[in-house]
């Protein structure tokens, strides 16, 4: 609520004087005059302010008691705090920090700011981050967790492309804030070969019983994780130049031939 009622224990004169209460409230640990709030001639042991205090603000409180013919003066033994949370708030905005522009690798990490929560007893629990190819994101991935900290190191990242991201920042209670704004990278990776990789069948200097045979082999990823695609080269004994089976990019690792190779042919 944002007018709290404070109340303090009753204090009884010795002499059967009449006692009025004098209350101060402050956002001020000195109780600055400037940010201080006196109310005076109080007659019960409680008061409710009448305007809203400070949204989120932690307030220092103490009362005067008053002996009201004598005017003599008690102070409380201790000065009461509270803070004011009348409103459940979403976190604040934050910052992304890096990363942006061209990036020459794929390990890449995303950092931001802390996001600071302005109620009293929340915290941010957790963060996710959005990416994707898309500027308007319809198609995205997400990678989420509790504080990281503050950073996400996504996978799968596609060569050659613009990748756009933000993120959320969630408190305890799930409400949750955007950053300030999205940002965008390139993955700028040069092409590299692809690695080695082995024939699988027809096994080297083996018979085949069909004039049809299946060509089959291993996959040859590149470091970078390019896109890969084969062609199929065949020739027969004697040739120097084998012929290309195919010449539409092969992405399977198998391929069928559509033609009838020679009977006792070594190839």
């Amino acid at each position: 609520t944002p007018t709290p009622t404070l109340n303090w224990t009753f204090m009884g004169d010795p002499e059967g004087d009449s006692i009025s209460y004098t209350i101060d409230y402050s956002t001020s640990l000195n109780f600055d005059l400037t940010l201080t709030t006196t109310v005076t001639n109080i007659p019960l042991n409680n008061h409710k302010p009448t305007h809203n205090l400070q949204e989120n603000a932690t307030y220092y409180w103490r009362v005067w008691a008053i002996d009201s013919p004598a005017g003599q003066k008690t102070i409380s033994s201790s000065t009461g705090t509270f803070r004011v949370n009348a409103v459940s708030e979403q976190p604040d905005k934050f910052s992304l920090f890096f990363t942006s522009g061209s990036i020459d690798n794929f390990n890449i990490t995303f950092f931001w700011q802390d996001a600071v929560d302005p109620d009293p007893g929340d915290y941010i629990a957790s963060y996710t981050l959005f990416y994707s190819t898309d500027q308007n994101f319809s198609i995205k991935q997400t990678s989420s967790g509790p504080k990281f900290p503050f950073s996400a190191t996504p996978g799968n990242l596609i060569n050659h492309s613009t990748y756009y991201w933000y993120v959320h920042a969630y408190d305890n209670t799930g409400k949750y804030s955007c950053s300030k704004s999205t940002w965008s990278l390139v993955i700028d990776v040069e092409y590299m070969q692809p690695i080695n990789f082995d024939l699988s069948a027809p096994k080297n200097n083996s018979i085949v019983y069909t004039s049809t045979p299946t060509f089959s082999w291993g996959s040859a990823p590149t470091p970078t994780g390019d896109p890969v695609s084969y062609k199929l080269y065949l020739g027969d004994d004697g040739i120097v130049f084998p012929t290309i089976i195919s010449d539409i990019s092969i992405t399977t690792y198998t391929y069928s031939i559509a033609f009838s190779l020679l009977e006792n042919k070594k190839y």
